[in-house]
């Protein structure tokens, strides 16, 4: 609206530095925020940091013979709808490979597939952080299901980056903001919804599984393949927006 957007433009222009993601940032340079340029810092989500496990009292327990894939978030039937996902899931017939889906939303698709695959298809609403933490550090298969939004980047992807199991990315869009993240990635598949070519995306996703079930990506590696999005490298951009927020500089 008018309001929220000369409100914004207030902000803006009272602020000694903007920190904003990057793609806001190339957002902002496209219209009247852009003379704001010298102020806008684009940062990483910080999240890509070594992630241990810690036993809780929720803890989710695998069974080690199957091949175990973890989705956690909410999901919402408008940015984050999960019904080509779980249709590409319920198309797989082999019993081994289990999906979890930890955080809830959308009971009525999910209690639909949850008809179609039985025992294949796990819910659990609520779990405690570390317990999150703990399920996708044992998951055999990480899954993420990308968000209609095209300027949000979903912050868990890097989370996933940090665990270094493998990623299965389901995309809304050929243009979906994950894209220039996972393809550094080793152990990824981007899918894509697209409904002529569900029984193919379902076979590669099944082959993607099984053969890299379990596979992990060192740390060290993602460290470095994601260096933008430690803490460190972002605490020095903070840094430089609040002292030297007219050189737009910060690296």
């Amino acid at each position: 609206t008018q309001a929220r957007s000369k409100l914004e433009y207030a902000v803006y222009n009272a602020a000694q530095g903007i920190i904003t993601t990057p793609i806001i940032k190339a957002e902002a340079m496209q219209d009247a925020r852009r003379v704001f340029a010298h102020k806008i810092v684009g940062a990483e989500f910080p999240n890509v940091k070594p992630i241990t496990q810690v036993p809780a009292s929720d803890d989710i327990i695998f069974d080690e013979n199957d091949i175990n894939v973890v989705f956690t978030g909410l999901l919402y039937s408008d940015i984050r709808n999960p019904e080509y996902t779980l249709e590409l899931f319920s198309r797989i017939q082999n019993p081994k490979l289990k999906l979890y889906l930890i955080g809830g939303g959308c009971p009525a698709t999910v209690a639909k597939y949850k008809q179609i695959m039985g025992s294949r298809l796990i819910v659990n609403e609520g779990i405690s952080m570390q317990a999150s933490f703990n399920c996708m550090s044992k998951a055999d298969i990480l899954l993420n299901i990308g968000n209609t939004a095209t300027n949000q980047v979903p912050s868990k992807i890097f989370d996933y980056f940090s665990i270094g199991g493998p990623i299965v990315n389901v995309c809304k869009s050929r243009s979906c903001p994950t894209l220039p993240y996972v393809k550094h990635y080793p152990l990824s598949l981007n899918l894509f919804e697209e409904q002529n070519c569900l029984q193919q995306q379902a076979e590669a996703l099944e082959h993607f599984c099984v053969q890299k079930a379990g596979q992990k990506v060192p740390f060290a590696m993602t460290e470095k393949l994601y260096a933008p999005s430690t803490a460190f490298y972002v605490a020095k951009q903070f840094h430089c927006a609040l002292t030297k927020p007219h050189t737009n500089r910060c690296k």
